[in-house]
């Protein structure tokens, strides 16, 4: 029955003034800044881990471009001379090729001396 009690004031206690709220407000307000004030070295300390890890970022990314360029190298690479050669497509091996591998016989049959398993 308490739950369906309308939420009223109780007739003894005096009417909520303006300086009742404004204690109330600074109350909060000092008890956020305390809040603030424990957590303040955890605060420094994350934020100079952030500003660290985003200069080293930053030398790391400039010592990478650095060496990156300096290490290409400036020859022109060969073609695709041996694909051009050796093979009819980008599957098929060209007819200049030797096939060893049984299963890549003309007839499509392996040329094998053995029985097959049974």
């Amino acid at each position: 029955m308490l739950l369906l009690q309308p939420l009223q004031p109780a007739l003894t206690e005096p009417p909520f003034t303006i300086s009742d709220g404004v204690n109330l407000f600074w109350n909060t307000v000092q008890e956020f800044i305390k809040g603030i004030i424990e957590r303040l070295p955890y605060l420094i300390v994350g934020g100079l881990i952030f500003l660290l890890a985003k200069g080293v970022k930053r030398v790391v990314n400039r010592v990478a471009r650095r060496s990156h360029d300096s290490d290409l190298p400036t020859e022109v690479l060969p073609t695709n001379a041996l694909d051009e050669k050796y093979m009819d497509g980008p599957d098929e091996p060209g007819e200049n090729v030797r096939m060893k591998h049984p299963n890549r016989n003309a007839d499509g049959k392996a040329d094998l001396d053995k029985p097959s398993y049974s």
